[in-house]
């Protein structure tokens, strides 16, 4: 009888690769200053500017020092 492991069964090729991939490789996949997020991990840099300084909606990455 073939043992299937149940993340063979449950994921194909490109998802079992994105699962077991290297810390490096998730971190390219984050936003670079000026592109739009929702939530700081969003952002390379870790802070994502919800606010403009005049209080409206802003919700772009931002380094951090500002």
């Amino acid at each position: 009888m073939i043992t299937t492991s149940v993340a063979a069964r449950l994921a194909g090729n490109d998802l079992q690769q994105h699962i077991f991939a290297s810390q490096s490789t998730v971190i390219q996949e984050c936003n670079t200053n000026g592109e739009t997020c929702l939530f700081d991990w969003d952002c390379c840099s870790g802070f994502c500017n919800w606010y403009n300084s005049n209080g409206a909606p802003d919700g772009h990455c931002r380094k951090g020092d500002q």
